[in-house]
């Protein structure tokens, strides 16, 4: 009964294109792994699942989830997107983000904030290609150490 009433409630939008549901397929995790004598390091594939919201003309929310290998979460994150052109959230985006690791018992870990340009560029049947560019910021609880890493990737998706 909930899920269908979200269901219509999503299409029954008077905005077009207020969500979009993507994935980025070219995201990985890196696990260092004890193998024999020394310390190797691992490289997983961790598609993330996003939803975005729009809220305002120019401004939406930002949901993701990180997968390793769709099966295992192991990070969420939330955040805000601001669109320049302010254009039905198309085009230009500055984004804002924190995201938290999870423990293997789905605890919040090492927390990061999240900042990004990117583009996002939406066709007439929806379909949604959307790079972005720039920095992830970790802070490591138990080193208490600050650890900046690029963040790029590319979501692809559905727009309505």
């Amino acid at each position: 009964m909930l899920l269908s009433f979200f269901i219509i409630f999503l299409i029954s939008s008077e905005h077009k294109y207020k969500y979009t549901l993507s994935l980025n397929p070219f995201s990985f995790v890196i696990y260092a792994t004890l193998a024999g004598h020394g310390v190797g390091v691992l490289f997983l594939p961790s598609p993330g699942i996003n939803f975005e919201l729009g809220v305002l003309e120019d401004l939406s929310f930002n949901f993701e989830l990180n997968n390793v290998i769709f099966v295992l979460p192991h990070e969420v994150e939330v955040g805000v997107r601001e669109y320049l052109a302010k254009k039905n959230f198309k085009g230009f985006y500055l984004y804002q983000g924190l995201a938290t690791g999870l423990s293997k018992s789905f605890v919040p870990a090492d927390p990061s904030l999240v900042l990004v340009i990117g583009y996002k560029s939406i066709e007439d049947s929806g379909f949604t290609i959307d790079p972005f560019l720039g920095a992830k910021i970790f802070y490591v609880v138990e080193k208490k150490r600050i650890i900046p890493t690029p963040a790029l990737g590319l979501y692809l998706g559905y727009s309505w």
